[in-house]
C-alpha cells in the first residue's frame, strides 16, 4: 500500500476492503454437519473483532484531519493546558484572541471599570460598614448609661412620692393649716424627682433617634456601595469571556468537556492546537471527545504537573501510563510538556527552572514512555505556564485573582524577563518550519500510522486469543478429555466387576438355600420319591425367589453406575466451563465461550438409557430366562436292599445327589448369566461411547479455532506490512 498512489480518502476504504476479505474467507460456511458448530464459534470471534476494527476504521475515517495540521494538548485533569494553549494564544496572536482582546479593551474604555474604582467601591463598603460597627457600638455605651439615669430617676420619685404620702397621711390640723402659706419639703422633693425623669427620658428618646438615623445614613451609603458594587460585577462577568484566561480552567476535573480548536499561524505555517479534557476527569463525560481529538492530531504534546513517569493502575482503576498507551498508542509524533507549577515569584529567582532532581526524573519519564510508545515518542520540555501567561496578558478582569498575581510577579520580574524564566519560547520555539514543515506527508504518515495501529492491535488480540487462550485451552481440555476417558473405563470395567459378583453371590444364596431346605427334609428319614419331589420342589422354590430378588439387586448397581457416570459426565462439563470461563477473562476480545459437549447428541439422554434402554434384562420377566426346569435333574438307582436296611446310607445317597444337582442347576443358571451380563456390558459400552464421543467433538471444536485465528494472524501481519509500505 503505497500512499503515493492512495488518496487520503482511499486509505481507510483500501483497508476496509481487505480486512472484508480476510473475514469473508475466514468464515465461509462448511458443509460437513460435524464441524458447522465449530465454524459458527470461529465466524462469531472474527466477526466481533471484525466489527471492532470495522468500528475503529470509520471513526478514524471520520474525525482524520487531512489538510491542516493539528496538534493536541492532552494529559492529566489540572495540569494546565488551556493555559499553555491561553499563552500561546496571546504570544502568538491567535486571531479570535485578537479580536477578544480588542474587545475587552473597548468594554473598558466604555465602562471606566479599573482596579483603582473596584478597590475604591471596596473600601467605601468595608469603611462604612466599620463606621455602622463602631455607631453600635457607641450607642450600646451611651444607652447603657442613659437607661441607668432614668432608673435612678424612676427610683427617686418612688421614693419621694412614698415620703409625701407618708406626710401627708400622719399631718396634723396645724401643719395642714401651715402648708396652706407654705409648700410642704416633701411635695417639693417629689417635683423635682418627677422633673428629672422626665428630663432624663426625653433625653434617651432624642438620643435613640439621633442613633438610629445615623444608622439609617450610614447603612443607606453601604446599600448604594453594594449595589454599585454589584453593578461593577455583572458588568465585569459581562466582559469574562474576552478576558485573558477565560479559557483556564478552575480546578474541577470536569471544567473541559469539549475539545476546543484553535488556529494559529506562525512564520508562514498554518496549524490547530486542541484543548482536550483531562483524562482524569468524568471520562463517562469526556470519553469520546477524547477519541475524536486524539484522532484529529497529527502530532500530542501530553502535559503533566508532575516531573515523574506516569503512573501504572490495575485491572479494575487504569493509570494515566494505560490511558496514554490506549489513547497515544497510534500517533506517530508525541512530545511530553512538564509543566512546573509556580505561584510565588520567590521560585523564579532560582538559576535554573527545574531542579537536577527533577530533571532526573523526566529522564525516566522519557524512558517509560518510549517502552510504551516506541519510536513515535520524541523527548520531554520544561515550562512554567501560569508566569508565562502573567507576562504576556494584557486583558486582565480588574480585580480578578490573576490581576493580583500578575502585579505581585512583574513586581519582582519585568514582562521579558517572566517570559524567559518560564522557558515559554521552547514551545513557541517548536511552531515554525521544523514542526510543520511538509506537512502534508506528515499528515499522511500520522493517518497511515493510526489505520496500522488498528490493525496492529487487532494482530495483538489474535494472536493473545492463541498464545492465552485458544491453544492453552485445547492443551488443558485434552488433558481434562484423557483423565475423564481414564475414568469411564475404569467405571465400566468396575461395572463389569460387580455385576457379575453380585449375580454370583445370589447364586451362591441359591444353592445354600436349596440344600438347606433339602438336607433338613432328608433327615427326616424321606423316601426316594419324597426327596426328589422335595428336591424338585426346593429348586422351583428359590429359583423363583432368584429370579425375583436379581432385578433389585442388578439395579442398585446400575444406579450407583449412572450417579457414577453422572458425576464423571458433569464433573468434565464443569471443568471445561470453569476452564472457559477462565480463558474468557484473559484478553482483551469479547469472545465469550460456550462449548456444550452434546453437539446434537443428548448426552444426558444417552446417560439415562445405560440402564433403562435395556431394563429388559432386569425385570423378572426378563430374569426368567436363567431358570432351569425339573426335567433336567437326574437321579441315580439306588440300592433298595441297602437302602432299606441302612437308612444312612439312603440319606448320604440322597445328599450326594442334592449337591450333584444343585451343582448342575448352578452351573447352567451362571451360563445363562453369564451372556446376558454380556449382552447388558455392550449395551452399557455402546452408550458409553456416545458419551466419549460427544466430548472429545468438544475438544475437536477448539482445535479448528486454532486453525482459524493461525490463518487470521498470518493475513493481519501481512497487511501490518503492507501499511509501513
Amino acid at each position: 500500500m503505497n500512499e503515493d498512489q492512495d488518496s487520503p480518502s482511499q486509505i481507510y476504504q483500501k483497508i476496509q476492503l481487505i480486512i472484508n476479505e480476510l473475514i469473508q474467507k475466514l468464515s465461509q460456511d462448511t458443509s460437513d454437519l460435524s464441524t458447522k458448530e465449530t465454524t459458527e464459534l470461529s465466524r462469531d470471534i472474527l466477526t466481533k473483532l471484525h466489527v471492532e476494527i470495522s468500528q475503529q476504521l470509520i471513526n478514524l475515517e471520520k474525525n482524520a484531519e487531512w489538510d491542516t495540521f493539528t496538534i493536541a494538548l492532552y494529559g492529566e485533569t489540572n495540569a494546565g493546558k488551556s493555559t499553555i494553549i491561553e499563552t500561546l494564544r496571546i504570544i502568538l496572536a491567535e486571531e479570535l484572541k485578537n479580536k477578544q482582546q480588542a474587545e475587552f479593551k473597548q468594554w473598558q474604555l466604555e465602562s471606566g471599570i479599573s482596579v483603582e474604582l473596584i478597590e475604591q467601591t471596596r473600601q467605601g463598603i468595608l469603611d462604612n460598614e466599620a463606621m455602622l460597627k463602631k455607631c453600635h457600638f457607641d450607642w450600646k455605651v451611651s444607652q447603657q448609661g442613659l437607661e441607668q439615669t432614668v432608673d435612678r430617676c424612676e427610683t427617686e420619685k418612688l421614693s419621694t412620692k412614698e415620703k409625701l404620702d407618708s406626710a401627708q397621711a400622719t399631718a396634723t390640723l396645724l401643719q395642714r393649716f401651715i402648708w396652706l402659706f407654705k409648700k410642704m419639703p416633701q411635695l417639693s422633693a417629689y417635683q423635682a424627682a418627677s422633673k428629672n425623669l422626665e428630663q432624663g427620658t426625653q433625653a434617651f428618646t432624642e438620643q435613640t433617634a439621633r442613633y438610629q438615623q445615623e444608622c439609617l445614613d450610614i447603612s443607606a451609603n453601604v446599600e448604594g456601595l453594594q449595589s454599585r458594587h454589584q453593578q461593577i460585577e455583572v458588568q465585569v462577568n459581562q466582559a469574562q469571556s474576552l478576558a485573558d484566561g477565560f479559557i483556564i480552567g478552575n480546578g474541577r476535573s470536569d471544567f473541559t468537556l469539549d475539545t476546543q480548536s484553535y488556529t494559529f499561524e506562525h512564520d508562514g505555517c498554518k496549524f490547530n492546537i486542541l484543548d482536550v479534557p483531562g483524562i482524569e476527569g468524568k471520562e463517562d463525560k469526556v470519553s469520546d471527545a477524547i477519541w475524536k481529538a486524539v484522532h484529529k492530531a497529527h502530532a500530542v504534546f501530553y502535559i503533566t504537573s508532575k516531573a515523574a513517569a506516569p503512573q501504572k493502575g490495575d485491572a479494575s482503576n487504569p493509570g494515566t501510563l494505560q490511558k496514554i498507551k490506549q489513547h497515544l498508542g497510534a500517533q506517530s509524533e508525541v512530545w511530553s510538556i512538564f509543566n512546573k507549577r509556580i505561584q510565588n515569584p520567590i521560585q523564579l529567582e532560582k538559576v535554573t527552572l527545574v531542579s537536577e532532581g527533577e530533571l532526573e526524573s523526566l529522564a525516566v519519564l522519557d524512558k517509560v514512555m518510549v517502552e510504551h510508545l516506541g519510536d513515535s515518542y520524541q523527548k520531554s520540555l520544561a515550562l512554567s505556564a501560569y508566569p508565562a501567561f502573567l507576562a504576556s496578558a494584557t486583558c486582565l478582569l480588574p480585580g480578578s485573582r490573576d490581576q493580583g498575581m500578575q502585579s505581585k510577579f512583574l513586581n519582582k520580574f519585568d514582562a521579558a524577563d517572566l517570559l524567559a524564566k518560564s522557558n515559554i519560547n521552547a514551545v513557541v520555539g517548536m511552531f515554525d518550519q521544523s514542526m510543520v514543515n511538509d506537512f502534508k506527508a506528515k499528515i499522511v504518515r500520522s493517518n497511515k500510522h493510526k489505520a496500522k495501529q488498528i490493525v496492529s492491535s487487532a494482530l495483538e488480540d489474535v494472536t493473545g486469543l492463541l498464545s492465552q487462550k485458544f491453544t492453552p485451552l485445547l492443551h488443558t481440555l485434552t488433558s481434562e478429555l484423557k483423565d475423564t476417558d481414564t475414568e469411564l473405563n475404569t467405571l465400566v470395567a468396575t461395572l463389569k466387576s460387580r455385576l457379575s459378583n453380585r449375580a454370583r453371590e445370589v447364586v451362591r444364596h441359591f444353592e445354600s438355600s436349596v440344600r438347606s431346605s433339602t438336607y433338613d427334609c432328608i433327615d427326616d428319614n424321606i423316601s426316594n420319591d419324597d426327596f426328589k419331589d422335595s428336591l424338585e420342589s426346593n429348586i422351583e422354590k428359590y429359583q423363583k425367589r432368584l429370579i425375583e430378588s436379581m432385578p433389585d439387586i442388578m439395579n442398585k448397581e446400575m444406579d450407583a453406575f449412572e450417579t457414577s457416570l453422572k458425576d464423571i459426565v458433569e464433573r468434565f462439563q464443569t471443568q471445561s466451563s470453569e476452564l472457559l470461563g477462565l480463558y474468557n477473562n484473559i484478553d482483551s476480545v469479547d469472545t465469550s465461550l460456550e462449548v456444550d459437549i452434546d453437539h446434537g447428541i443428548n448426552v444426558w439422554g444417552v446417560v439415562g438409557a445405560v440402564g433403562g434402554g435395556i431394563a429388559l434384562f432386569w425385570t423378572p420377566v426378563g430374569w426368567a430366562i436363567i431358570a432351569v426346569s425339573a426335567a433336567t435333574l437326574v437321579f441315580q438307582l439306588y440300592k433298595a436292599v441297602r437302602s432299606f436296611f441302612s437308612s444312612n446310607y439312603k440319606q448320604s445317597q440322597q445328599r450326594k445327589s442334592t449337591d450333584e444337582n444343585i451343582s448342575t442347576v448352578s452351573k447352567s443358571i451362571n451360563e445363562k448369566l453369564d451372556n446376558t451380563l454380556a449382552n447388558v456390558m455392550q449395551e452399557v459400552e455402546a452408550n458409553v461411547d456416545i458419551i466419549k464421543q460427544a466430548m472429545a467433538t468438544s475438544v475437536e471444536h477448539i482445535e479448528v479455532v486454532n486453525q482459524k485465528l493461525k490463518l487470521a494472524k498470518s493475513e493481519l501481519k501481512m497487511l501490518c506490512k503492507q501499511l509501513e509500505s
